[in-house]
Protein backbone atom coordinates (compact mmCIF):
# COMPACT_ATOMS: atom_id res chain seq x y z
CA UNK A 1 0.00 0.00 0.00
CA UNK A 2 1.53 3.34 -1.00
CA UNK A 3 1.52 5.77 1.74
CA UNK A 4 -0.25 9.64 1.43
CA UNK A 5 1.92 12.34 1.85
CA UNK A 6 1.39 16.08 2.37
CA UNK A 7 3.74 17.56 -0.41
CA UNK A 8 3.71 21.27 -0.48
CA UNK A 9 3.45 22.64 -3.62
CA UNK A 10 4.44 26.62 -4.76
CA UNK A 11 1.15 28.06 -4.79
CA UNK A 12 -0.90 25.18 -2.95
CA UNK A 13 -0.82 22.28 -0.32
CA UNK A 14 -2.04 18.82 -1.76
CA UNK A 15 -1.49 15.18 -0.31
CA UNK A 16 -0.13 13.08 -2.22
CA UNK A 17 0.74 9.52 -2.67
CA UNK A 18 4.90 8.22 -2.72
CA UNK A 19 3.69 7.60 -6.47
CA UNK A 20 2.32 10.62 -7.23
CA UNK A 21 5.06 12.62 -5.86
CA UNK A 22 7.35 10.90 -7.66
CA UNK A 23 5.33 11.25 -11.06
CA UNK A 24 5.39 15.04 -9.99
CA UNK A 25 9.06 15.15 -9.83
CA UNK A 26 9.73 13.18 -13.01
CA UNK A 27 7.74 16.02 -14.85
CA UNK A 28 9.78 18.31 -12.92
CA UNK A 29 13.03 17.03 -14.08
CA UNK A 30 11.82 16.22 -17.66
CA UNK A 31 10.91 19.84 -18.50
CA UNK A 32 13.96 20.84 -17.28
CA UNK A 33 16.33 17.88 -18.75
CA UNK A 34 14.50 16.31 -21.86
CA UNK A 35 17.19 13.65 -22.23
CA UNK A 36 19.53 11.82 -19.64
CA UNK A 37 22.54 13.38 -21.63
CA UNK A 38 20.52 16.61 -21.23
CA UNK A 39 20.61 15.63 -17.14
CA UNK A 40 24.28 14.72 -17.50
CA UNK A 41 25.12 18.27 -18.99
CA UNK A 42 23.66 19.87 -16.57
CA UNK A 43 24.84 17.81 -14.00
CA UNK A 44 28.88 18.02 -14.73
CA UNK A 45 28.79 22.14 -14.54
CA UNK A 46 28.21 23.51 -10.71
CA UNK A 47 26.63 26.21 -11.73
CA UNK A 48 24.14 24.60 -14.15
CA UNK A 49 23.53 21.62 -11.45
CA UNK A 50 22.81 24.52 -8.67
CA UNK A 51 20.84 26.47 -10.87
CA UNK A 52 18.95 23.40 -11.39
CA UNK A 53 18.22 21.94 -8.39
CA UNK A 54 16.90 25.62 -7.46
CA UNK A 55 14.62 25.58 -9.78
CA UNK A 56 13.50 21.96 -8.59
CA UNK A 57 13.10 23.36 -4.85
CA UNK A 58 11.37 26.13 -6.07
CA UNK A 59 8.71 23.36 -6.86
CA UNK A 60 8.54 21.36 -4.16
CA UNK A 61 11.18 18.66 -5.51
CA UNK A 62 13.39 17.52 -3.19
CA UNK A 63 15.81 14.69 -4.39
CA UNK A 64 16.79 13.89 -0.65
CA UNK A 65 13.04 13.21 -0.28
CA UNK A 66 12.92 11.08 -3.52
CA UNK A 67 15.76 9.26 -2.25
CA UNK A 68 14.06 8.63 1.05
CA UNK A 69 10.56 7.23 -0.54
CA UNK A 70 13.01 5.52 -2.89
CA UNK A 71 14.65 3.77 0.08
CA UNK A 72 18.31 5.01 -1.14
CA UNK A 73 19.62 6.99 0.83
CA UNK A 74 22.97 6.76 -0.33
CA UNK A 75 22.31 7.26 -3.87
CA UNK A 76 24.04 10.03 -5.91
CA UNK A 77 21.17 12.69 -6.45
CA UNK A 78 22.15 12.59 -10.09
CA UNK A 79 21.22 8.70 -10.25
CA UNK A 80 17.55 9.39 -8.18
CA UNK A 81 17.02 12.26 -10.26
CA UNK A 82 17.74 10.10 -13.15
CA UNK A 83 15.88 7.32 -12.14
CA UNK A 84 13.01 8.77 -11.70
CA UNK A 85 12.68 10.54 -14.58
CA UNK A 86 14.57 8.24 -17.50
CA UNK A 87 14.60 4.97 -15.44
CA UNK A 88 18.41 4.91 -15.41
CA UNK A 89 19.44 2.28 -12.59
CA UNK A 90 20.09 3.68 -9.10
CA UNK A 91 24.28 4.15 -8.21
CA UNK A 92 25.42 4.89 -4.58
CA UNK A 93 28.07 7.35 -4.43
CA UNK A 94 30.47 4.61 -2.93
CA UNK A 95 29.73 2.95 -6.40
CA UNK A 96 30.77 5.75 -8.43
CA UNK A 97 33.76 6.73 -6.30
CA UNK A 98 34.61 3.13 -6.60
CA UNK A 99 33.97 3.30 -10.68
CA UNK A 100 35.70 6.68 -11.07
CA UNK A 101 39.22 4.78 -9.35
CA UNK A 102 39.17 1.54 -12.01
CA UNK A 103 38.32 3.95 -14.87
CA UNK A 104 41.02 6.77 -13.72
CA UNK A 105 43.46 4.35 -12.66
CA UNK A 106 45.81 5.14 -15.01
CA UNK A 107 45.59 9.04 -14.62
CA UNK A 108 45.60 8.44 -11.10
CA UNK A 109 49.04 6.47 -11.16
CA UNK A 110 50.74 9.50 -13.67
CA UNK A 111 49.88 12.17 -10.87
CA UNK A 112 51.85 12.46 -7.69
CA UNK A 113 51.72 10.60 -4.47
CA UNK A 114 50.52 13.86 -2.75
CA UNK A 115 48.00 14.83 -5.91
CA UNK A 116 46.66 11.34 -5.73
CA UNK A 117 45.68 11.22 -1.93
CA UNK A 118 44.02 14.99 -2.41
CA UNK A 119 42.13 13.14 -5.70
CA UNK A 120 41.10 9.70 -2.78
CA UNK A 121 40.47 12.46 0.07
CA UNK A 122 38.21 14.58 -2.42
CA UNK A 123 36.21 10.91 -3.22
CA UNK A 124 35.87 10.31 0.37
CA UNK A 125 34.35 13.69 1.47
CA UNK A 126 31.83 13.45 -1.87
CA UNK A 127 31.01 9.81 -0.20
CA UNK A 128 29.61 11.00 2.29
CA UNK A 129 27.86 14.28 0.97
CA UNK A 130 28.03 14.06 -2.54
CA UNK A 131 29.13 16.17 -5.01
CA UNK A 132 28.63 19.51 -3.64
CA UNK A 133 31.16 18.63 -0.99
CA UNK A 134 33.83 18.63 -3.64
CA UNK A 135 32.49 21.50 -5.68
CA UNK A 136 32.95 24.64 -2.99
CA UNK A 137 36.64 25.74 -1.98
CA UNK A 138 35.36 25.07 1.46
CA UNK A 139 36.11 21.76 1.55
CA UNK A 140 40.34 21.85 1.73
CA UNK A 141 39.35 23.98 4.89
CA UNK A 142 38.64 20.44 6.27
CA UNK A 143 40.43 17.48 7.30
CA UNK A 144 42.62 16.47 5.97
CA UNK A 145 43.93 19.42 3.47
CA UNK A 146 44.57 21.14 6.48
CA UNK A 147 47.82 19.40 6.79
CA UNK A 148 48.33 20.02 3.14
CA UNK A 149 47.91 23.95 3.86
CA UNK A 150 44.42 24.33 3.24
CA UNK A 151 43.38 25.56 -0.69
CA UNK A 152 46.45 26.89 -1.01
CA UNK A 153 49.00 24.17 -0.13
CA UNK A 154 46.81 21.87 -2.21
CA UNK A 155 46.64 23.81 -5.11
CA UNK A 156 50.77 23.88 -4.61
CA UNK A 157 50.39 20.24 -5.09
CA UNK A 158 48.87 20.66 -8.13
CA UNK A 159 51.19 23.39 -9.84
CA UNK A 160 48.59 26.16 -8.93
CA UNK A 161 45.07 26.73 -8.96
CA UNK A 162 44.68 26.45 -12.65
CA UNK A 163 45.78 22.42 -12.48
CA UNK A 164 43.60 21.93 -9.12
CA UNK A 165 41.05 23.31 -10.75
CA UNK A 166 41.56 20.68 -13.57
CA UNK A 167 41.29 18.09 -11.09
CA UNK A 168 38.69 18.73 -10.06
CA UNK A 169 36.54 19.35 -13.01
CA UNK A 170 38.32 15.87 -14.03
CA UNK A 171 36.67 14.31 -10.84
CA UNK A 172 33.48 15.76 -11.01
CA UNK A 173 32.89 14.76 -15.07
CA UNK A 174 34.24 10.93 -14.06
CA UNK A 175 32.31 10.10 -11.45
CA UNK A 176 29.86 10.55 -14.09
CA UNK A 177 31.40 9.11 -17.04
CA UNK A 178 29.35 6.00 -17.82
CA UNK A 179 27.59 4.52 -20.88
CA UNK A 180 24.90 6.03 -22.49
CA UNK A 181 24.87 8.85 -20.03
CA UNK A 182 27.98 11.26 -21.98
CA UNK A 183 26.98 14.05 -24.58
Amino acid sequence: MLRRRAYSYPLQEKTLTDAEYIEYSKEGVIKRAATLGDLYRIWIEREKRQKFLEELARESIIPELLAGILKTPDADTFDVLAHIAFGAPILTRDERAKAFLDKKKKVLDALGDQAREVIIALLDKYRIGGIDQISRPEVFRLPPFDKLGYLRGVAEIFGGMDNLKKAINMLERGLYESPGVNP
